[in-house]
């Protein structure tokens, strides 16, 4: 890596860090923003999605808490946000990492930041119990980090000295010069290790969310499935298999059909793979998703965004990314499958409609009243 573009990290002495709260759209904490380096923010494209505050050690409190105010001797390594989110974890939280495997185990641990206010932490009482994902150290396993401790702020927290690296990537963005090589390093890695596992990785994938409907999907995801199924691909679930696996089968396979969402995240830790990605989309604008795989991998979508129309989520909510996709006109998804020969055989309207009616009702509503307003529009648009 000696003749790679050379990143910046900052190295800040006696220097305050909070977890972050998080309040759409905006995640308020982190880095003290009296000396919070623009390589400790949050990027989303040419956004930033963070908003430091000034951290008073006298008044020893964040946000109106009581704080504990922890003092640690010591180099640290700042790595940023983690919360208990799988796809966000990828996208988001481990590419500073890099620092890490460069610097070997000449830090006293590597900082994250506990997130309040995304999936199981919502109050002060969950934050303070708060733990690190698995996920994450299944990763720096698999990644053969050096061994050295996580710090997870859950709490104010003062850092003797504390390296803020710059991450290699974020979403929307492209992915950093200085930091193709520590991918190549990354896929070396995982190459070798799982050798195995991607010798035997199915041919043919689809990573589908018909058991996850309650959480946003498409609906009539549930004829696609039949059908590729039927044409022989192997249908995954990705939460059901090991972190090792997951990543073994998006080296090893020759094509991957997904519905999108959090399981073709993983190939964030990639650098270039031959394996095709096709997703089915369900939100018009895929620009994190598209940016993402197509600089590691040849992607394909299997519609544009004007055959996309959108219901509530179950609990009548317009902008969650739970809410169903409708393809309004499901044809030429179905065509652009057999193209990458995810199917056989014609279409069936008929089949597909019920498809549609079923996994409506497979994702639930919250009350009746939002059931029949998301029937209703399915049956407008399908008159």
């Amino acid at each position: 890596m000696t003749n790679a573009p050379q990143p910046n990290i900052v190295q800040l002495r006696d220097t305050a860090v909070a977890p972050f709260i998080y309040k759409r759209p905006l995640f308020r904490g982190g880095i003290d923003a009296a000396v919070c380096p623009p390589e400790g923010r949050m990027k989303r494209g040419p956004a930033l999605r963070d908003e430091p505050h000034d951290i008073i050690r006298k008044k020893v409190s964040f946000f109106g808490r009581p704080s504990n105010h922890k003092a640690l001797k010591g180099r640290y390594l700042f790595g940023g946000p983690v919360w208990n989110h799988f796809g966000h974890f990828f996208v988001d939280c481990i590419h500073r990492l890099w620092a890490l495997k460069q610097n070997g185990e000449s830090y006293d641990g590597v900082v994250f930041l506990a997130v309040q206010g995304l999936q199981n932490i919502q109050t002060p009482e969950h934050l303070a119990n708060a733990a690190p994902p698995k996920f994450l150290a299944d990763l720096m396993t698999l990644l053969d980090m050096p061994d050295v401790p996580v710090i997870f702020v859950r709490d104010i927290a003062v850092f003797e000295h504390l390296d803020v690296p710059e991450p290699g990537t974020a979403p929307r963005c492209e992915i950093e010069p200085f930091y193709r090589p520590y991918l190549d390093l990354y896929q070396e890695i995982l190459t070798d290790k799982l050798a195995p596992q991607i010798r035997t990785a199915p041919e043919k994938i689809y990573m589908g969310r018909s058991h996850l409907l309650n959480k946003g999907g498409i609906l009539g995801c549930s004829y696609f499935e039949a059908r590729v199924r039927e044409a022989g691909v192997h249908c995954s679930l990705p939460e059901k298999l090991s972190l090792a696996d997951q990543l073994a089968h998006l080296i090893g396979a020759s094509s991957i059909l997904f519905d999108e969402g959090s399981a073709a995240h993983p190939t964030q830790v990639l650098s270039k793979v031959s394996t095709e990605f096709c997703m089915l989309p369900r939100r018009a604008n895929n620009e994190s998703f598209g940016k993402a795989i197509s600089q590691r991998a040849p992607f394909f979508l299997m519609t544009n965004g004007e055959n996309i129309e959108t219901l509530p989520d179950r609990f009548g909510s317009t902008s969650s990314p739970g809410g169903l996709a409708i393809y309004r006109d499901p044809l030429p998804v179905y065509q652009k499958l057999k193209k990458h020969g995810f199917v056989k055989g014609p279409f069936d309207p008929d089949a597909y409609r019920a498809a549609e009616l079923a996994d409506l009702d497979a994702s639930g509503s919250k009350t009746p009243e939002i059931k029949e307003a998301r029937t209703k529009k399915l049956q407008e648009l399908r008159s």
